[in-house]
């Protein structure tokens, strides 16, 4: 967290994935609310960071999991108004950016089944 060139290494990463199946996955190995309010926050803020990387190198659609951290993640692409669009599941919508070709999945907790994550890749595919 305290390297600076860290977001660019993740972003530089998930480009050069293979992504004829899925798209690469970026995940902590704690959950926010499991780890000090100032880290959570930092955790959050990398995210937000490797997003707005990911969007230079050509990335238009974004799954993001936690509340607090699809909250760093929107205010980071500064992307504006959304429109609802198609179900992933109940609850959990595609939305996509009035004002660029972005679609997010933006996913609390408390939403979604085991095999979540890949319904709302299929969709895209």
């Amino acid at each position: 967290l305290d390297d600076p060139t860290y977001p660019e290494s993740i972003a530089q990463w998930i480009e050069e994935q293979d992504t004829n199946f899925l798209a690469p996955i970026v995940y902590s190995t704690k959950q926010a609310d499991c780890v000090r309010s100032q880290i959570a926050t930092m955790i959050e803020s990398l995210f937000a960071q490797i997003a707005v990387r990911a969007v230079k190198i050509g990335i238009r659609n974004f799954i993001v999991a936690g509340g607090e951290t699809s909250g760093a993640v929107v205010k980071a692409l500064n992307l504006g108004t959304f429109e609802v669009g198609p179900l992933v599941e109940p609850g959990v919508p595609w939305i996509h950016a009035v004002s660029a070709p972005h679609w997010l999945v933006l996913k609390s907790g408390n939403f979604g089944s085991i095999d979540f994550f890949i319904k709302a890749q299929e969709y895209y595919q």
